[in-house]
This record gives C-alpha cells, structure tokens and sequence, in this order.
C-alpha cells in the first residue's frame, strides 16, 4: 500500500469519526435540550410524565362512560394512543418555528441543518422516554400486552423518527418562508386530535370513515396495537412506512434545494 492510499484510508475514517461525533453530540444536546427546560424546577423532568398523566386521567373521568370502553379498556386506549400522539403533534407544532428559533445558531456557526434537526428529534425521544411510565401504568393496571408481541414495536421509533425529520425539515423551511404557516399548524394539530382515534374509537359509523381516510390514525395504531394485544394490520404498516420514508426523500430534497437560501429567511 503507498502513502498515499494509506492517507486516503486515514481521512476517510477521520471523517467517518468526525461525522459520527457530530450526531452524539446532536444526541447530547437533545437531552440538554430537554433537561434545560426544567432546570429550575424542584422534580425536575418529572413533570412531563405527571403533565400527561393528569390529562389522560381527567379524559378517562369525563369521557369513559359516554364513550364506553369497547374491546379494551378506555383508560388503556387513550393512555396509549395519547402518549403516541404528543410525538408526532409536537413534530408538526414546532416544525414549522424549527429554524426560525435557531436563526441565531445558524446564521453565526458554521452548523448543519441535519445537525439541528437531529438534535430536536433526539429531544423529543428523550422527552417520549420519560413518559413512558404512563402507558406501562395503564397497561399494568387495565390489562395491556407485554410479552412477544412487543417485538412489533422495535420499527415504531424508525418511523417515527423519519417522519419528525421530515416534518421539522420540510416545515422549517416553509415557516422560514412564510411567517403565518406557524399558527396554520397549531390550528390543523388541534383539528386532527379531535379527528383521530385517540379518545374515541373508530370503529362504526362515520367515525369509522374518519379513522380509515386519517394517515395519523395508522401512526397510532402502530404503537397501539401492540401494547393491548392486537396485531398491526398491513394497511398501517403501509400508510406509515410510505408517509415516513416518503417524507424522508423529501426532506433531503427540500434540504439541499434550499439549504444555502435559509439563511436569508431567517
């Protein structure tokens, strides 16, 4: 081997490290990110959990009777499809402020937009993570599934990382472009928590047609399924698997059409 293939192989694997360093520290900074929030705060990161714990715990009050439990039981039902929905109704709240509110990190380091991206999607697991205790109570307590059927949840956080990628990249930019697209998607994420089956279930009737044409309803299911006992039908795993790579590709597209013309927009 000459010098000169062995400098080759030596920068290749330097920029291999290099590259990998960066997104552990996106993964670092996810969690700062996250911890930073509470920082001040006397129990700290617990107050994500008890937040979603008192607002599953006032819907099952008030709505179990009127809604009826169904095949299930409606305290595990809205546990579940809630703790799946505060995921991916934050990838479409804060997509569309995602580079606006880092205008002054992007226009005075030389940082990537793949960096600043992967360190939001990084927060949101962090944050997924320590609300994890509220579907395992519920299951516990109302009779979920915890043995092998779990195993159909290991591509649940692919797809859903993909999918917030996407959404915070292609967001991002048209937030960046127009200032309005931020209260647009507030108003459509609230829309579409009354029209997916998170504290109703779709399963007769209009609210079955609903269900059926709603793509965030097969994002629930994914995660849903599996955890009371049910198995994932293939519908939803085609609905997810086309909205998260397909959002993927467009994500890196709309990333390298408009990643040297952000900075003017922000």
């Amino acid at each position: 081997m000459t010098s000169i293939d062995k400098l080759g192989g030596e920068v290749r694997i330097h920029s291999i490290y290099h590259g990998l360093a960066r997104y552990r520290s996106a993964v670092e900074l996810g969690w700062y990110d996250f911890v930073g929030r509470f920082r001040r705060s006397k129990i700290g990161v617990l107050w994500s959990p008890i937040q979603m714990g008192m607002f599953v715990g006032v819907i099952v009050l008030l709505l179990r009777k009127g809604l009826g439990d169904g095949e299930m039981s409606y305290a595990l039902y809205v546990a579940i499809g809630f703790y799946a929905w505060d995921f991916i109704s934050v990838s479409l709240t804060e997509g569309a402020t995602h580079f606006t509110a880092q205008a002054g990190l992007i226009k005075n380091t030389p940082v990537s937009l793949t960096h600043i991206t992967l360190r939001k999607v990084s927060f949101l697991f962090f944050r997924s993570l320590l609300n994890a205790p509220i579907p395992i109570i519920a299951i516990v307590f109302f009779g979920g599934e915890l043995g092998f059927n779990l195993l159909w949840l290991l591509p649940a956080p692919i797809l859903y990382a993909c999918f917030t990628y996407s959404c915070l990249i292609v967001f991002g930019v048209i937030g960046a472009y127009f200032v309005d697209f931020s209260h647009m998607t507030q108003t459509v994420a609230r829309f579409l928590f009354f029209t997916t089956p998170i504290i109703w279930q779709g399963d007769v009737g209009a609210r079955k047609l609903i269900s059926d044409y709603n793509p965030f309803s097969y994002f629930i299911e994914i995660v849903r399924a599996p955890l009371s006992g049910n198995v994932i039908s293939p519908t939803a795993w085609l609905v997810v698997i086309a909205a998260s790579f397909g959002g993927l590709l467009l994500a890196v597209w709309v990333q390298t059409a408009f990643r040297t013309r952000l900075i003017y927009r922000l």
